[in-house]
Protein backbone atom coordinates (compact mmCIF):
# COMPACT_ATOMS: atom_id res chain seq x y z
CA UNK A 1 0.00 0.00 0.00
CA UNK A 2 1.45 3.96 -0.93
CA UNK A 3 1.89 6.03 1.65
CA UNK A 4 -0.58 7.85 0.21
CA UNK A 5 -3.26 5.63 0.93
CA UNK A 6 -2.03 4.79 4.18
CA UNK A 7 -2.27 8.11 5.12
CA UNK A 8 -6.02 8.18 3.86
CA UNK A 9 -7.11 5.46 5.78
CA UNK A 10 -5.59 6.39 8.70
CA UNK A 11 -7.76 9.66 8.30
CA UNK A 12 -10.90 7.75 7.88
CA UNK A 13 -10.23 5.45 10.94
CA UNK A 14 -9.49 8.47 13.25
CA UNK A 15 -12.32 10.57 11.86
CA UNK A 16 -15.29 10.96 14.49
CA UNK A 17 -18.42 8.91 14.01
CA UNK A 18 -21.29 11.02 14.30
CA UNK A 19 -23.75 9.24 17.11
CA UNK A 20 -26.77 11.15 16.31
CA UNK A 21 -28.69 12.43 19.86
CA UNK A 22 -32.33 12.78 19.66
CA UNK A 23 -33.72 16.10 20.60
CA UNK A 24 -34.84 15.72 23.91
CA UNK A 25 -35.75 19.21 25.32
CA UNK A 26 -32.23 20.28 26.14
CA UNK A 27 -29.69 22.84 24.82
CA UNK A 28 -26.93 21.51 22.88
CA UNK A 29 -25.01 22.44 19.53
CA UNK A 30 -28.03 21.72 16.79
CA UNK A 31 -28.28 20.17 13.46
CA UNK A 32 -31.18 22.18 11.81
CA UNK A 33 -32.87 21.15 8.74
CA UNK A 34 -35.66 22.77 7.40
CA UNK A 35 -36.77 26.56 8.84
CA UNK A 36 -41.04 27.49 8.40
CA UNK A 37 -43.05 29.96 9.56
CA UNK A 38 -45.98 27.45 9.11
CA UNK A 39 -46.87 24.57 11.69
CA UNK A 40 -48.70 23.38 9.33
CA UNK A 41 -45.50 23.26 7.13
CA UNK A 42 -43.54 21.99 9.65
CA UNK A 43 -46.01 19.16 10.53
CA UNK A 44 -45.86 17.92 6.68
CA UNK A 45 -42.00 18.08 6.61
CA UNK A 46 -41.98 16.05 9.70
CA UNK A 47 -44.17 13.52 8.93
CA UNK A 48 -42.36 13.17 5.59
CA UNK A 49 -39.12 12.39 7.63
CA UNK A 50 -40.55 10.20 9.86
CA UNK A 51 -41.86 8.28 7.10
CA UNK A 52 -38.17 7.61 6.14
CA UNK A 53 -37.16 6.44 9.47
CA UNK A 54 -35.59 10.07 9.97
CA UNK A 55 -35.90 11.43 13.61
CA UNK A 56 -36.74 15.26 13.19
CA UNK A 57 -38.19 17.55 16.13
CA UNK A 58 -39.98 20.72 15.39
CA UNK A 59 -38.73 23.61 17.75
CA UNK A 60 -39.93 26.79 18.16
CA UNK A 61 -36.30 29.29 17.78
CA UNK A 62 -37.92 31.49 20.31
CA UNK A 63 -37.41 28.46 22.84
CA UNK A 64 -33.54 28.94 22.69
CA UNK A 65 -31.52 31.88 23.33
CA UNK A 66 -29.26 31.85 20.33
CA UNK A 67 -31.84 31.34 17.86
CA UNK A 68 -33.65 33.82 15.76
CA UNK A 69 -36.76 34.19 16.65
CA UNK A 70 -40.10 33.40 14.85
CA UNK A 71 -39.48 29.88 13.06
CA UNK A 72 -39.96 26.39 13.44
CA UNK A 73 -36.92 24.46 12.94
CA UNK A 74 -36.67 20.62 12.13
CA UNK A 75 -33.85 19.44 14.39
CA UNK A 76 -32.47 16.43 13.54
CA UNK A 77 -30.13 15.37 16.12
CA UNK A 78 -28.41 17.60 19.32
CA UNK A 79 -24.52 17.31 20.63
CA UNK A 80 -22.82 18.18 23.33
CA UNK A 81 -19.60 19.14 21.40
CA UNK A 82 -19.27 21.01 17.89
CA UNK A 83 -17.22 18.14 16.12
CA UNK A 84 -19.72 15.78 16.26
CA UNK A 85 -22.64 17.79 14.67
CA UNK A 86 -20.30 18.67 11.56
CA UNK A 87 -19.88 14.84 11.21
CA UNK A 88 -23.41 14.32 11.27
CA UNK A 89 -24.12 17.07 8.73
CA UNK A 90 -21.64 15.36 6.17
CA UNK A 91 -23.47 12.20 7.15
CA UNK A 92 -26.87 13.74 6.20
CA UNK A 93 -25.57 15.42 3.13
CA UNK A 94 -24.71 11.54 2.00
CA UNK A 95 -28.12 11.47 2.24
CA UNK A 96 -29.62 14.63 0.12
CA UNK A 97 -30.50 16.33 3.37
CA UNK A 98 -29.11 19.90 3.62
CA UNK A 99 -28.20 20.83 7.28
CA UNK A 100 -26.07 23.49 9.66
CA UNK A 101 -25.34 23.23 12.76
CA UNK A 102 -26.21 25.90 15.41
CA UNK A 103 -25.02 26.23 19.57
CA UNK A 104 -28.60 26.45 20.31
CA UNK A 105 -27.61 29.07 23.98
CA UNK A 106 -29.63 28.21 26.80
CA UNK A 107 -33.54 27.50 26.96
CA UNK A 108 -35.44 30.90 27.83
CA UNK A 109 -36.87 32.42 30.74
CA UNK A 110 -40.52 32.99 31.40
CA UNK A 111 -41.70 36.43 31.62
CA UNK A 112 -41.02 36.63 34.91
CA UNK A 113 -37.44 35.50 34.34
CA UNK A 114 -37.99 31.95 35.72
CA UNK A 115 -35.81 28.94 33.90
CA UNK A 116 -38.18 26.59 32.48
CA UNK A 117 -37.78 23.42 30.57
CA UNK A 118 -39.43 21.71 27.42
CA UNK A 119 -42.02 19.50 28.15
CA UNK A 120 -43.28 16.76 24.87
CA UNK A 121 -46.55 16.21 24.13
CA UNK A 122 -47.84 13.87 21.53
CA UNK A 123 -50.97 12.36 20.19
CA UNK A 124 -52.84 10.68 17.29
CA UNK A 125 -56.02 11.72 15.21
CA UNK A 126 -57.84 8.60 13.51
CA UNK A 127 -57.21 9.42 9.38
CA UNK A 128 -60.30 7.70 8.64
CA UNK A 129 -62.48 10.31 10.76
CA UNK A 130 -60.67 13.81 10.11
CA UNK A 131 -58.94 15.15 7.04
CA UNK A 132 -55.18 14.95 7.33
CA UNK A 133 -53.48 17.49 8.12
CA UNK A 134 -55.94 18.54 11.22
CA UNK A 135 -55.67 21.61 12.99
CA UNK A 136 -55.64 21.63 17.12
CA UNK A 137 -54.75 23.82 20.00
CA UNK A 138 -52.32 22.84 22.39
CA UNK A 139 -52.93 25.06 25.62
CA UNK A 140 -53.91 28.12 22.72
CA UNK A 141 -50.43 26.71 20.42
CA UNK A 142 -51.58 25.81 16.87
CA UNK A 143 -50.49 22.55 15.62
CA UNK A 144 -51.20 20.83 12.69
CA UNK A 145 -51.48 16.67 12.44
CA UNK A 146 -49.15 15.50 10.04
CA UNK A 147 -50.75 13.41 6.62
CA UNK A 148 -50.96 9.77 9.41
CA UNK A 149 -53.01 12.02 11.86
CA UNK A 150 -50.52 12.31 14.14
CA UNK A 151 -49.21 15.42 15.73
CA UNK A 152 -46.34 16.52 18.31
CA UNK A 153 -45.37 19.72 19.90
CA UNK A 154 -42.89 21.11 22.48
CA UNK A 155 -44.04 23.34 24.98
CA UNK A 156 -42.46 25.43 27.73
CA UNK A 157 -43.31 24.78 31.38
CA UNK A 158 -42.37 26.26 34.60
CA UNK A 159 -38.69 23.51 35.39
CA UNK A 160 -40.68 21.88 38.61
CA UNK A 161 -44.04 22.89 37.07
CA UNK A 162 -47.51 19.84 37.45
CA UNK A 163 -49.98 21.01 35.66
CA UNK A 164 -52.79 20.13 32.52
CA UNK A 165 -52.30 21.00 29.16
CA UNK A 166 -55.54 22.00 27.23
CA UNK A 167 -56.03 20.52 23.94
CA UNK A 168 -58.73 21.99 21.39
CA UNK A 169 -60.00 21.02 17.70
CA UNK A 170 -62.12 23.23 16.97
CA UNK A 171 -61.90 23.29 12.88
CA UNK A 172 -61.59 19.92 12.29
CA UNK A 173 -63.28 18.08 8.60
CA UNK A 174 -64.81 15.05 8.18
CA UNK A 175 -62.30 12.42 5.66
CA UNK A 176 -66.04 12.22 4.18
CA UNK A 177 -68.16 14.76 3.91
CA UNK A 178 -71.75 14.25 5.07
CA UNK A 179 -75.06 16.84 5.54
CA UNK A 180 -76.44 14.74 8.00
CA UNK A 181 -72.92 15.17 10.55
CA UNK A 182 -73.17 18.23 12.09
CA UNK A 183 -70.42 18.31 14.92
CA UNK A 184 -68.13 16.45 16.41
CA UNK A 185 -67.94 14.19 19.96
CA UNK A 186 -65.01 14.69 22.47
CA UNK A 187 -63.24 18.36 20.77
CA UNK A 188 -61.27 19.13 23.91
CA UNK A 189 -59.64 17.28 26.30
CA UNK A 190 -56.78 17.67 29.29
CA UNK A 191 -53.83 15.79 30.01
CA UNK A 192 -52.21 15.96 33.13
CA UNK A 193 -48.21 16.38 33.52
CA UNK A 194 -45.60 15.63 36.32
CA UNK A 195 -43.14 18.28 37.70
CA UNK A 196 -40.19 15.61 36.72
CA UNK A 197 -42.07 14.39 33.28
CA UNK A 198 -40.63 15.20 29.46
CA UNK A 199 -42.68 14.15 27.98
CA UNK A 200 -46.74 13.60 27.84
CA UNK A 201 -48.73 10.84 25.32
CA UNK A 202 -52.35 11.31 24.81
CA UNK A 203 -52.87 8.21 23.43
CA UNK A 204 -56.91 8.46 24.44
CA UNK A 205 -58.00 11.20 22.46
CA UNK A 206 -59.25 11.52 19.18
CA UNK A 207 -62.45 13.53 17.45
CA UNK A 208 -65.07 11.47 16.08
CA UNK A 209 -68.01 12.85 14.52
CA UNK A 210 -71.69 13.55 16.02
CA UNK A 211 -73.47 12.17 13.24
CA UNK A 212 -74.91 8.16 11.99
CA UNK A 213 -74.03 6.33 8.97
CA UNK A 214 -76.44 5.45 6.65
Amino acid sequence: MSARACALLAAMISAPVAHAEEFRGEAGWFVIGEVVRSPREAALKVGARNAEKISVAPIATEYFTNLRRGFIALVYGVFTAKEPAVAFVAELAQKGIKTNVKESGAISLDKKGAPQRLLHVTGKFDPDAVQTPAPLEVDGERVFTDRSGAWQVWTLVGVKEAGEIDLLANALVPKKHRKECTGWFDKGHLVNFAATDREVKVDDWSPTQDCCDN
